[in-house]
């Protein structure tokens, strides 16, 4: 109801309505927190689409994104069925995202009822009592009414006559409008109209339908004048006055009924649809109705049902309120984390050898994982890597702990290969081949070639007629292109082996998935098929078929390797193992060593850290580093720290040395030997034996003599070699006892047998072979009958470099 008010000689016009109900107002009814499912953090540039009607999108600048929609008009019958939403998150260089969502029947809910002969639409803006519309064009039940009245508000048209046929949620009403007058010109941007009444940027027109000159055009932003519409595309044709041009809504609901009585009230202030009123006196002749439609300015309401008695004038009429409906129940609130698409993790494998660094054969595997990328100092240890790699990706989306994996073993079915007859495109769920011949319901199909593009299909739909060429219907979409005349072979599934159960849901795309353990999925080029799930309307998912790829492979002669696609990681652990590189003989020296803990500066650090301080002491030699980078240096007195694992130097290091290094400790040369002497002084001979291997010398002049028999002379620390030195040594020269290679291995073995494998345990490193020749392998088992077992390796921790599609790594060790 509208107030004039005068005052101090001003007009104001207050309007006295109720507030609008808040199933009436606009809300965030979808609403989800995007984020990196890596990093957490919310990306920008979000977008998004939906294919249900009545919503309208929202981003805002911090993630957050959905819907927003009117209930009572995207809801009007929540009160008794449930209404599933969806819609499709696309953010740069992620995988899409789909986000469905049903908001179950609520009895709480307000009831909005139709009127009889009434049509509630998307929109009713631009629709006029007395304007003919078409209702579901070109349907099977189509037909022609009169407006008769709108209720913009409800986004309700009214008419005359009632309908003739059924008509359901989704069909169109089609209101026709004219070419204004003068026409349009072939090429214009603008035409005039009889009316835009209604029109909206964005809206599109279908100029001329059902001749030769069709056309469809697209109203541009801000291209709506009283008489004209600017549009987005130029028109291909020119159109006379009068032609016509069509405008569609969409019906969102449909009201029944034979009519509703109407009552007249001295005011219908404060009454809204869906009220309900009690008529009449209480006792036997109240009756409750429920308002259809409010006519404000006559004090008319529209009721049903039809009252069953006559009120005299007065007769009371009391307003039943519902209990206030508050949407924030109904509202749906998430946090979404967005998947990366993979990269592919390549690179080479070198072996550390003389300084310098050559490319051996290794393999290289993901031995820990992190899902999330946290700051250093918060990083905890790795996660069980039971993480595999599909090809293709996933076709559909999957549930953690319904979705299985299962190993399945295909066989070919030789002689009946079918081909493709036309492109067929990635998103297509159909292929015409040149025959059905044996092809039925439930057939696998394996498509192409080409190992990047192959990929298993099964048959949903085959027509009869075998012997022609003819077009079958598969259970999913392609995953893949595929050109004409590529192979297409039946192939049969032999019974699945054990399953193994997803340990996170996964999206369609996503190229990784997390399982609960990977036992049993070790077979090279294994098929698997992922099975369990439903789809958001609750059918069922087909089953899909695809390669299994582990993260582990084995580089080539030139130490390349590449390993599969991998997604939904933030940062690995990986290794790079290989056996023996290089030809040793019998009596070539092995050393045993410490490792180097700390990562010390050089030039400035005079303090390492080690993993084992035994039979160190003040004023030993330690040898530090990597065969080929290594320097010696003297323990400072009082340089033993046990309590902390920590040697000091009488000087700073001068090379750059990385944790897991090599320390070796080695005894001290008294004596000054010169070329062809056979016989050198020791600061300790603790634990020297005739027969024993000292390697004599510094870096880089290094020589391996054997102690002769009887050469051990404790009261003079001296001892005498079986051949003589070849080079000069000085004073203060290290000297490292050496075990001694048994048996000759071969190069790629991983284990060799020395002559006293006493003291070496699981996990220590060994230098093996002659200087010049040296590699250093880690123990992988205690050893056994003096068989030490071993391999070279190192770990690398590794960000893969996401939306990269492939991240290079070389791992050096």
């Amino acid at each position: 109801m509208l107030r004039i008010i005068e005052a101090n000689r001003r007009r104001h016009t207050l309007a006295m309505d109720d507030a609008v109900p808040a199933v009436e107002r606009l809300w965030g009814l979808v609403r989800a927190r995007v984020v990196d499912e890596l990093t957490g953090l919310s990306p920008q540039n979000i977008r998004i689409e939906t294919p249900t009607h009545g919503f309208t999108p929202r981003v805002t600048a911090d993630g957050i994104a959905g819907l927003m929609a009117r209930p009572a008009h995207v809801f009007p019958r929540l009160a008794e069925q449930a209404y599933p939403v969806s819609f499709t998150l696309h953010v740069d260089d992620y995988l899409p995202h789909e986000i469905h969502h049903t908001f179950q029947a609520n009895p709480a809910f307000p009831v909005r009822t139709l009127r009889a002969n009434a049509l509630m639409l998307d929109r009713v803006d631009g629709f006029v009592a007395g304007t003919n519309f078409t209702l579901n064009p070109g349907g099977p039940n189509e037909e022609d009414r009169v407006i008769a009245g709108v209720d913009p508000g409800n986004r309700q048209i009214l008419f005359t006559l009632p309908f003739a046929n059924p008509h359901a949620v989704g069909e169109i009403a089609r209101l026709v409008h004219q070419v204004g007058m003068g026409g349009v010109a072939a090429n214009s941007h603008q035409i005039p109209m009889n009316s835009t009444v209604g029109f909206l940027a964005g809206d599109v027109l279908i100029v001329e339908p059902g001749s030769a000159r069709q056309e469809t055009v697209t109203v541009a932003q801000g291209g709506i004048a009283p008489n004209a519409i600017t549009t987005v595309d130029s028109l291909i044709h020119g159109h006379a006055a009068g032609i016509e041009v069509i405008h569609e809504r969409v019906i969102t609901s449909v009201g029944t009924g034979i009519g509703a009585p109407m009552l007249f009230l001295e005011s219908v202030d404060g009454i809204f649809a869906t009220d309900t009123l009690y008529v009449g006196r209480p006792g036997v002749v109240q009756e409750a109705v429920t308002v259809q439609f409010v006519v404000g300015a006559e004090a008319r309401l529209e009721v049903a049902p039809q009252l069953s008695r006559r009120h005299a004038g007065g007769a009371p009429v009391v307003v039943a309120r519902l209990t206030p409906f508050d949407p924030a129940s109904i509202v749906d609130d998430r946090t979404v984390g967005l998947h990366r698409p993979p990269t592919v993790i390549e690179g080479q494998t070198f072996r550390r050898h003389n300084g310098g660094a050559e490319p051996v054969p290794a393999l290289v595997e993901v031995t820990g994982l992190w899902r999330h990328l946290v700051p250093a100092a918060q990083e905890g240890p790795p996660d069980q890597p039971f993480v595999v790699s599909l090809t293709p990706p996933l076709y559909f989306a999957r549930t953690q702990g319904i979705a299985q994996l299962q190993p399945v073993t295909v066989l070919d079915v030789l002689g009946d290969d079918k081909a493709l007859l036309d492109w067929t495109h990635a998103g297509e769920d159909q292929l015409r081949l040149s025959n059905t011949l044996n092809l039925h319901l439930g057939t696998t199909l394996l498509i192409d070639t080409d190992p990047e593009r192959q990929e298993y299909v099964t048959i949903a739909e085959v027509p009869p007629g075998a012997s022609v060429a003819s077009t079958v219907t598969l259970t999913h979409p392609l995953a893949h292109t595929h050109r004409p005349e590529t192979r297409v072979r039946p192939v049969l599934l032999l019974p699945p082996g054990p399953p193994r159960t997803f340990d996170d849901d996964a999206i369609a795309g996503d190229t990784c998935v997390f399982l609960d353990d990977t036992a049993g999925l070790e077979a090279p080029n294994l098929v698997v098929e992922v099975v369990g799930g439903a789809a958001p309307d609750g059918t069922p998912l087909p089953n899909e078929l695809h390669w299994l790829g582990f993260f582990r492979t084995t580089s080539d002669a030139e130490g390349r390797y590449r390993l599969p696609p991998l997604s939904r990681v933030a940062q690995l652990q990986l290794r790079a193992t290989a056996a023996l590189a290089f030809d040793h003989d019998v009596g070539d020296p092995v050393v045993t060593t410490r490792r180097l803990l700390s990562d010390p500066t050089p030039n400035l650090d005079t303090t390492i850290t080690l993993d084992s301080l035994a039979l160190i002491n003040p004023g030993d030699l330690l040898i530090v580093g990597m065969p080929g980078a290594q320097e010696v240096r003297e323990v400072a007195p009082g340089g033993v720290n046990a309590l902390a694992d920590e040697v000091t130097f009488t000087e700073p290091l001068g090379i750059d040395h990385e944790p897991d290094d090599l320390v070796v400790l080695a005894r001290r040369l008294v004596s000054d030997p010169v070329v062809g002497a056979s016989t050198i002084t020791l600061d300790s001979l603790a634990l020297i034996n005739p027969g024993d291997l000292l390697i004599v010398g510094m870096p880089g002049a290094q020589e391996v003599r054997e102690v002769a028999p009887g050469g051990v002379n404790a009261g003079a620390g001296a001892v005498t070699f079986t051949a003589p030195l070849g080079n000069n040594h000085a004073p203060g020269a290290p000297v490292v006892p050496a075990r001694r290679i048994a048996v000759e291995p071969a190069v790629g073995d991983n284990a060799v047998t020395l002559d006293d494998a006493n003291g070496i345990l699981d996990g220590h490193r060994l230098i093996v072979g002659r200087p010049g020749r040296q590699e250093v392998m880690e123990v992988v088992n205690n050893p056994v009958n003096d068989v030490v077992t071993f391999t070279a390796g190192d770990d690398v921790t590794f960000i893969p470099n996401y939306p990269a599609q492939v991240s290079h790594l070389d791992i050096e060790f």
